[in-house]
């Protein structure tokens, strides 16, 4: 098993047992209605990390991480539906360190995201008065880096590294996914969330001494588990 399926795993354990019927509702009442605010950790990898060339040159971005994320929203109830919206925020970052060689050239590469905002809204359904299912859609946005440093012309021995790559640029994508709540109370509740968003296209160029410009393509499509503990007002 994977390091992430680990994490997924273990994200769907915690939900599990905060499910569990002992931890039932004393009322009728569940906090569906309302503002709410959420401390979250949120699970995610590159599930497209091949990145094209133009030359094919093999380069691969496969960012994995664990990240904290907080959330705000407000959700109102009509019967058994509850409709909201949400935005939240990742600052941590998203980081692959691949090593790329082309010809007598090895370069060591940084290329990753950080800083996610998303705006979205939900749609559920409430099958007890203390668990919500739902689905969601948002927009989101990340700051997108590329770095590719030359470090081993291996035809003449190294010479000190400088940077080959190096752009930063705010990228756009769009997320859809789903997951379930549990109420604790009237002020608590945990919500596991699983999604998916993809992102625009990521161009950057990578120009070595001597040799045509290598033109890069990343189509970054990100998974996402995330579980999130929310206190309602």
């Amino acid at each position: 098993m994977t390091h992430f399926a680990n994490q997924k795993a273990i994200l769907l354990a915690l939900a599990l047992a905060a499910a569990t019927p002992t931890l039932a509702l004393a009322d009728d009442t569940a906090p569906w209605s309302g503002f709410s605010v959420g401390l979250g950790i949120d699970a995610g990898q590159n599930g497209k990390p091949d990145i094209q060339s133009n030359n094919l040159l093999p380069l691969k971005w496969d960012a994995t991480a664990t990240l904290a994320t907080i959330s705000a929203g407000y959700s109102w109830q009509n019967g058994p539906f509850v409709f909201g919206a949400e935005g939240s925020y990742t600052p941590g970052a998203y980081k692959s360190r691949p090593t790329l060689t082309d010809g007598p050239f090895r370069y060591d590469a940084d290329i990753g995201f950080k800083n996610t905002r998303s705006l979205g809204v939900r749609v559920g359904i409430t099958p007890t008065n203390n668990t919500l299912v739902f689905l969601t859609a948002a927009a989101t946005q990340a700051e997108l880096s590329a770095n590719l440093t030359l470090v081993a012309p291996t035809i003449i021995g190294p010479l000190s590294p400088f940077a080959a790559v190096r752009k930063t640029a705010d990228t756009s994508g769009v997320t859809l996914g789903g997951g379930g709540a549990f109420a604790f109370n009237d002020d608590i509740s945990v919500r596991l969330d699983v999604s998916q968003t993809q992102y625009d296209d990521f161009r950057f160029v990578q120009r070595t001494p001597g040799s045509p410009d290598q033109n890069f393509t990343a189509k970054p499509k990100i998974d996402n588990v995330r579980l999130t503990l929310n206190y309602n007002f």
